[in-house]
Order: structure tokens, then C-alpha cells, then sequence
């Protein structure tokens, strides 16, 4: 028997789930290990499980994200709406620009923007949070190629 959370997570998951909700994705992933004078960064000590734990958070908290942009993308199209042509083949990103940031991003240390630039298309809005996420879970991974070569 695999013991769950209220959240639903495995036991072994819930200790990555708070360790990201808890941090700076900024300061805990963007270190460089080829600088031989950088300190190791934070994720380097995670266990595999707190790594994993780390990786379902982020991915939840995306798909929230992309959950929200579908309602939007469905009332669209029922209203018969036009996605402007620039955004033809990436719906997604235009309809993740739509939804603004709410207070609960502001504050919150996990949407961090500092991966993103407050010129680029969609700063202010939940497109940012998706580009912040995203770039974390890049940094997860590289993390275990680095331990294990190419992940699953």
C-alpha cells in the first residue's frame, strides 16, 4: 500500500513537493557546475526521490496553467473568435498571456521572475509563470542527466 496525502502525492514525493514550493527557483537551480570556483548548487544534494517529488510539482503547477488556458481557448471558440496570426500553431501561449498573474504569483517565491524578462511577450501573466516553471524543470532534468545520463 502506497500511503497518500490530502494532496494526493506519495509520501516520498511530498518532501520535493515542499522543498520547490518553499524555494527560490532561481537561486536553487541557476549555478553553474563547470565554474570551478561555484558552489555546488542546492539540487546537487536531493535524493532521487526529492528530485522526482520537485520534477510532479512543477509539472501539476503547469498543468493547472494550461487547464486555465483551454476554458479560455473553449469560450473562444464557442464565441467564435480569431487567434491572431502570430500566435497560429501556439494557442496555448497566447491563451497562458490572457490570464494575468495573480497576487498569490506575486508573492510566491516558486513564480520567481527572474527566468523571465519583463520585456518579453506575456511578463505580467501566467505565460511568464509557464516560461518560470519550465525553465526549472530544465534545470531538474539537466540535474539528472548529470547524475544518470539521459532520463527516462
Amino acid at each position: 500500500m502506497v500511503w497518500r496525502n490530502s494532496e494526493g502525492t506519495r509520501k516520498w514525493e511530498n518532501i520535493g513537493h515542499q522543498l520547490i514550493h518553499t524555494s527560490d527557483l532561481f537561486l536553487l537551480c541557476e549555478q553553474d557546475r563547470n565554474d570551478p570556483e561555484a558552489e555546488l548548487p542546492f539540487i546537487s544534494v536531493l535524493l532521487p526521490h526529492e528530485l522526482y517529488g520537485m520534477i510532479t510539482f512543477i509539472l501539476k503547477r503547469m498543468r493547472e496553467i494550461d487547464a486555465q488556458a483551454n476554458m479560455l481557448l473553449q469560450q473562444f471558440q464557442d464565441h467564435r473568435g480569431l487567434v491572431p496570426l502570430q500566435y497560429r500553431g501556439r494557442e496555448q501561449q497566447y491563451f497562458r498571456m490572457r490570464i494575468p498573474k495573480t497576487r498569490y504569483h506575486r508573492s510566491s517565491k516558486l513564480y520567481n521572475a527572474e527566468f523571465v524578462n519583463d520585456t518579453d511577450d506575456g511578463f505580467d501573466s501566467c505565460q511568464g509563470v509557464y516560461v518560470t516553471l519550465e525553465r526549472a524543470l530544465s534545470y531538474l532534468f539537466e540535474e539528472l542527466r548529470y547524475r544518470h545520463g539521459k532520463p527516462e
